[in-house]
């Protein structure tokens, strides 16, 4: 098996974006198109983990380890999207499987639900309620032999209006450890922390209308789709800023859990803003997305140089059988060391 099938995950979602010298990008009305206003140089960048691409829904762009520009420097303009008033977040766990190319590689869990925020942490104009998610992600005990990996992910979003407050990640890849861990504040300013190994990296900016990785896909999940439809999403890793184009495709059944589930089928490209001159192939993500409310993710599919990476819906466990994860205000009430303003 190649060195990281994990980390091929979230290349197999970054389509190259081949417009030259870009920094400043706005969605335009054409179908999936950026338009570039200012200069930026090359930079190089490396593999990322795929792993956490898939405890991402396969939303997630790439982590990068080297950009062009700095994530502050990007000028992106996307639509703000309100969510329908009959969303629902109830407490529940959704657990998969995934392979490369129909070999097991591992299991994820996502946990989230709605649950109410305290009086320090709710602004003028908040619901004061709080969408609180926990992602765990790990290679199966065949592929720990060749290349171990392990993903503990929470975030938190405030509900009405929609909008992160806090992400973090912590992964561990063949015993060598990355951390993040993103904070917005009430006006979207953005501070983020990124430790590997013995290297720490920080930024502050004026975010805007900039999600990360979690809130992206929830955000997502629970549009009000009409076929034909198209989504821009600015999503934000810690490091670097990505613009994710997500397009409304067909109603179709798809399997899930051993049922057939009324879906969704959207497909997903991402384009990378602080480092547009990135060599690789376009590939596509697609997603089938149950139709019926609670929106779940059922399945993704995507297409890799080396292979295919699928990842399957196994079963729904709902709140009654699961052990309490942290809050929303235990999780802000105590920030990763290093991370707080």
């Amino acid at each position: 098996m190649p060195g990281g099938v994990t980390k091929l995950v979230l290349d197999s979602l970054m389509p190259t974006y081949q417009q030259e010298n870009c920094r400043d990008y706005r969605v335009s009305a054409s179908r999936g198109a950026c338009r570039a206003v200012r200069g930026a140089p090359r930079a190089r960048r490396g593999l990322c983990s795929s792993l956490a691409g898939l405890a991402l829904l396969c939303l997630a762009p790439c982590w990068a380890v080297a950009e062009a520009i700095e994530p502050g420097e990007v000028q992106v303009s996307t639509p703000v999207y309100q969510l329908p008033a009959d969303v629902e977040w109830p407490d529940e766990r959704w657990d998969y499987h995934f392979s490369w190319s129909g070999i097991p590689v591992g299991t994820l869990s996502i946990e989230a639900g709605g649950q109410p925020a305290n009086d320090e942490d709710t602004d003028a104009g908040d619901s004061s309620k709080r969408l609180n998610v926990h992602v765990l992600g790990t290679t199966n005990s065949v592929v720990d032999l060749l290349w171990k990996y392990r993903l503990d992910a929470r975030g938190v979003v405030a509900v009405r209006p929609f909008s992160p407050r806090e992400f973090i990640i912590d992964e561990t890849e063949r015993r060598k450890d990355k951390f993040t861990h993103i904070r917005f504040d009430a006006d979207r300013n953005v501070h983020s922390i990124r430790r590997k190994n013995d290297k720490t990296r920080e930024y502050r900016f004026a975010g805007g209308n900039t999600f990360d990785i979690l809130s992206t896909v929830f955000l997502v999940l629970n549009l009000d789709y009409v076929l034909g439809d198209e989504f821009y999403v600015d999503t934000f890793t810690g490091t670097s800023r990505y613009l994710v184009t997500i397009n409304v495709d067909a109603k179709e059944e798809q399997l899930a859990a051993g049922v057939s589930v009324p879906a969704w089928r959207l497909s997903v490209h991402t384009h990378e803003l602080t480092d547009p001159e990135e060599d690789g192939k376009h590939r596509e993500t697609i997603l089938w997305v149950s139709r019926d409310k609670p929106r779940r993710l059922l399945a993704a599919r995507s297409k890799t140089f080396v292979g295919a990476v699928e990842v399957d819906l196994d079963a729904v466990v709902p709140a009654q059988e699961l052990g309490r994860s942290a809050g929303a205000n235990e999780l802000i009430a105590k920030p990763a060391t290093g991370a707080s303003d």
